[in-house]
């Protein structure tokens, strides 16, 4: 349980993983644990030099779709998050 650790709610999450699984496995963990609140700030540091098809672009389009991730998009590698779906394993 991630609150074991004593971690709190997140108002910015900074993501430097420079491929795919890592960022998957970063955005899993805060996604399906409920650390991101409405209006928490998610910026990723690789993701406009990687293709649209893999890394964090990937990783990021397939956390969108598992959560339902709605988001504001404050520049091309910042998002601003809306609202989102726990995914229940």
């Amino acid at each position: 349980n991630w609150r074991k650790y004593k971690m709190n709610y997140a108002s910015y999450i900074h993501i430097d993983c420079d491929i795919y699984i890592s960022t998957k496995q970063v955005l899993d963990f805060v996604f399906n644990n409920w650390i991101p609140v409405c209006g928490t700030i998610v910026r990723f540091d690789d993701i406009a030099s990687t293709p649209r098809d893999s890394g964090q672009h990937l990783a990021w389009d397939k956390a969108k779709a598992k959560y339902d991730i709605q988001f504001e998009q404050l520049s091309y590698n910042v998002f601003k998050v809306l609202q989102y779906d726990r995914y229940d394993l």
